[in-house]
């Protein structure tokens, strides 16, 4: 889909890559901020992201030995929590890092999404919930930005209910009013209608 991590000319836009031309040959780790629901100001999500929109917490670094291995292969002794808040919130760069090599950023997010997909295939085969091709990659697109699928959707799922103005409420509401709206419009859409965004 067409924005945020995965969409070229942000990642251009805000530096975050590394282009042969016009040809994105890798990209930098860095950090992504988010909307504090208490301050209503822009703040860390906590960790560092790497490709597109692999994200490692500081829990996750030290608990986790392959993310650990991945944050000192690119980032080695970066802070996982940025010191600098940006008045914008967008994105920049971990200083002192090195760019992930493209080969490696579709390794990383092949991997990332064969894992939603096997979890996400589970849980509809469990309820016996019948889904299209395109309301599954809705599915695991919104399981991969947002790391897990809400208790509404999952009701939703095990009721077997396929009403649309339902599946829209629940996908707005995962991704937040401080959200990418873009992006739920766009799920909202595939799910419910069955068309890809643009560029897809």
């Amino acid at each position: 889909m067409k924005h945020h991590e995965n969409n070229p000319s942000v990642l251009q836009g805000w530096g975050l890559g590394v282009y042969h031309g016009s040809t994105l040959t890798g990209i930098y780790p860095h950090y992504v901020f988010r909307i504090s629901k208490a301050t209503g100001q822009w703040e860390s999500d906590g960790g560092i992201t790497f490709g597109f929109g692999h994200y490692v917490s500081q829990s996750e670094y030290g608990t986790d030995a392959i993310e650990k291995a991945l944050v000192d292969k690119y980032a080695k002794g970066a802070a996982l929590i940025p010191s600098n808040i940006p008045s914008n919130g967008v994105s920049y760069i971990v200083p002192g890092s090195t760019y992930m090599p493209i080969k490696d950023v579709e390794t990383l997010l092949k991997n990332d999404l064969a894992e939603h997909e096997q979890e996400l295939e589970d849980t509809v085969n469990k309820y016996g919930f019948s889904i299209t091709q395109e309301q599954f990659d809705a599915l695991v697109n919104l399981r991969y930005h947002k790391f897990r699928l809400r208790k509404d959707i999952g009701d939703l799922l095990k009721a077997k209910d396929h009403d649309k103005l339902k599946w829209e409420t629940a996908i707005k509401s995962l991704i937040g009013v401080n959200g990418d709206i873009s992006r739920a419009n766009d799920l909202i859409d595939l799910f419910n209608n069955s068309t890809y965004p643009a560029g897809i």
